[in-house]
């Protein structure tokens, strides 16, 4: 008799071994397909965010990269003949007067 209740526990710590390697290797694989939504989910709001940002603010045309350029270069031009020139007339001047 106690051998027969010695096999059926063996064989019931057996099945409980069982089972719960099972339940840990379905643990791992439902938080690893968590992990795999929450990178998803967060793809997907990063990507309507973006197009909510864009449709907000376009981005610039090629006639409006040109038109900043043209801007940039009239002051660049500006603010070199207000900063440079002068200082080459002083120097010019300082070595013939």
């Amino acid at each position: 008799m106690l051998k027969k209740v010695n096999g059926d526990l063996s064989k019931l710590l057996i099945i409980i071994g069982v089972f719960l390697l099972f339940m840990y290797y379905l643990w791992s694989y439902i938080s690893k397909s968590q992990m795999y939504l929450v990178q998803v989910t967060t793809l997907f709001s990063e990507a309507e965010r973006l197009e909510k940002e864009l449709i907000q603010n376009p981005p610039p045309t090629e006639s409006d990269v040109e038109a900043a350029k043209l801007v940039v270069q009239e002051k660049g031009d500006t603010m070199f003949s207000h900063t440079f020139l002068p200082i080459k007339l002083v120097t010019i001047n300082h070595f013939i007067g």
